[in-house]
């Protein structure tokens, strides 16, 4: 019996990456670098498309794959609401943004490239509400939705602006979604180390590769490798609601698996230390004491248990 259900599990094992991988799967990739009003950012268009290729080698139909990079206000609403409208046949769900973002007064913004920005009450009319888009994956009811900010960089507005707040805010994920921030709320993240992507984006592009991790540990292992290559300057961040598994590369993991730690061998336990021996000497020496303690002890009594007088 033991045998039969061994196999059972085995089996099943086998079958649950094999039915995620026919999830259906929807991408929307947003990478602004040209800006019109600010200096250009080195890697985000990069970024939008080295994600957005291996977004479609793992199954997601990338639905803006023909207008990616450089997206002004206009387009980017756009491109989200049809993302939205997507998304509301059911599967997954997976929104990467790269380039500025902001927050004002705990509200977190995506910046187009063609906005003009001179104070803070101009953000909310040229910028993108990221609350916006957590409403449309909300109202899909499509059970899983990713939202990626590689958008933490220097704000740079900040001059014009009362509030020295810097990076995004943190946001509380809605049911069945997972937020990741390319560092943690409130900080900054570096506009990449001279590379072709971003720091960020790129351990994970690298890490999403690897077979039969679950999507918290594909982020688990990117905050450790970039926390541990910035020396803590940057460390990414996750607020995560989800309630169903899901794997960016179904499959095996058993040839990715690092060796578990080596537990180091127990320490021997000292050797119980040798019974006190007392020669003759001593012995005689403790009876005297002992015997001393005693009369002393009844002399007390007889004193305090005495007859008035005697």
């Amino acid at each position: 019996m033991k045998r039969y259900l061994w196999l059972f599990l085995f089996v099943l094992s086998c079958s649950v990456p094999s039915a995620l991988a026919q999830q259906r799967r929807i991408a929307l990739v947003m990478g602004n670098s040209g800006y019109v009003s600010t200096s250009a950012l080195k890697n985000p268009a990069n970024d939008a498309r080295d994600m957005a290729k291996i977004l479609s080698e793992l199954g997601f139909e990338v639905v803006n794959k023909n207008r990616m990079v450089d997206l002004t206000q206009k387009e980017m609403l756009s491109a989200i609401r049809a993302f939205g409208e997507k998304i509301r046949g059911g599967g997954v769900g997976l929104l990467f943004y790269a380039g500025h973002g902001m927050q004002v007064n705990g509200v977190n913004y995506l910046i187009p490239v063609d906005a003009k920005i001179n104070n803070e009450g101009d953000v909310k009319y040229q910028a993108i509400d990221v609350n916006d888009v957590l409403i449309e994956m909300e109202n899909a009811n499509n059970g899983v939705n990713i939202l990626i900010l590689d958008a933490c960089r220097n704000n740079p507005f900040a001059r014009s602006f009362r509030s020295g707040a810097n990076g995004l805010a943190q946001m509380n994920a809605p049911g069945g979604t997972l937020i990741a921030y390319a560092t943690a709320p409130g900080s900054v993240a570096s506009d990449g180390g001279g590379g072709r992507n971003g720091l960020y984006t790129n351990e994970l592009i690298e890490k999403m590769r690897i077979p039969g991790l679950p999507v918290e540990e594909v982020f688990k292992l990117v905050r450790v490798s970039v926390r541990d290559k910035t020396q803590r300057a940057q460390i990414p961040w996750e607020s995560t609601s989800l309630d169903a598994a899901f794997y960016f590369r179904p499959g095996s993991r058993a040839q990715n698996d690092p060796p578990p730690p080596s537990i180091p061998a127990s320490k021997p336990m000292p050797e119980s230390p040798t019974p006190l021996t007392l020669d003759l000497d001593e012995k005689d020496s403790m009876d005297a004491d002992r015997r001393w303690d005693e009369d002393g002890r009844r002399g007390r009594t007889d004193s305090i248990g005495g007859q008035p007088g005697t």
